[in-house]
């Protein structure tokens, strides 16, 4: 695997977009650059995405912008990039940012060989309790379960705006994950399918007609979460109908 390294941004360390995506298999590097386009927004409640631009050998186009992502965006990344080498790229660069504070050796970093983070059998239903916990129930329930399954301490990094806004959004993500719950099943199957106005219906009855959603916020929320939420218990989950985004599939009204 790709010996990943970071840099130094005026005292924070960094990791380049093309090196992780080389550690993680891409055979176009490059097209890293268009899921962190996708994930952008999810990126940036994590700092500034840093950018700095780069000569290539190419006489027609010889400059590029990379991107430099902080240690919860390269984390994150992994995450979203669905990568067989997930796991073991996701404990290489914890490993990497962890050695880095712990040496900063001209703001380059050698992975640790004592005391790291090991990943085993058991990481990935941890890291999917650790989802659960936060989707649930909010960041610091996510923070918790995280500290409980042996997981490394991350740094905060985010502003006192950025925390507020996140805060109040995982709060209605939490709210909106336990009516799912409670009145759904998270099937998979494509031949599961429910209309967004019956899901609406549902949706304001569980709140005795005071939803504090509105039907365009509610699907934005839905639409956000199909892209993330695995069922721990199952692995099932559920995504947008493509007829005009009208219903959802891979979800079962529980009668």
């Amino acid at each position: 695997m790709l010996d990943l390294t970071v840099q130094d941004f005026n005292g924070e360390p960094r990791m380049r977009d093309v090196d992780i995506a080389e550690a993680l298999g891409f055979e176009r590097p490059r097209v890293i650059r268009e899921l962190i386009s996708r994930c952008a927004e999810s990126l940036a409640a994590f700092g500034d995405i840093a950018r700095r631009t780069a000569r290539r050998a190419n006489k027609f186009n010889p400059y590029t912008q990379e991107y430099w992502l902080n240690e919860h965006q390269a984390f994150y990344l992994c995450t979203q990039s669905k990568a067989k080498r997930a796991i073991k790229v996701t404990q290489q660069i914890i490993n990497v940012f962890v050695a880095w504070r712990h040496d900063r050796l001209g703001g380059h970093a050698k992975p640790l060989t004592t005391g790291a983070f090991e990943v085993t059998p058991d990481t990935p239903a941890q890291l999917a309790l650790v989802r659960e916990a936060r989707l649930l129930h909010g960041r610091v329930a996510g923070q918790k379960m995280w500290r409980s399954v042996g997981f490394p301490e991350l740094p905060i990094e985010t502003t006192e705006k950025q925390r507020a806004s996140s805060t109040a959004s995982e709060a209605q993500g939490g709210e909106v994950m336990s009516f799912l719950h409670e009145h759904f099943v998270f099937t998979g199957e494509n031949s599961d399918f429910i209309r967004s106005k019956a899901v609406y219906e549902v949706y304001s009855a569980f709140y005795d007609g005071e939803p504090p959603l509105g039907p365009r916020a509610l699907a934005t929320r839905l639409h956000a979460l199909a892209r993330v939420y695995r069922c721990p218990a199952s692995g099932g989950r559920f995504w947008p109908a493509r007829s005009n985004h009208t219903g959802y599939r891979g979800l079962r009204l529980i009668s």
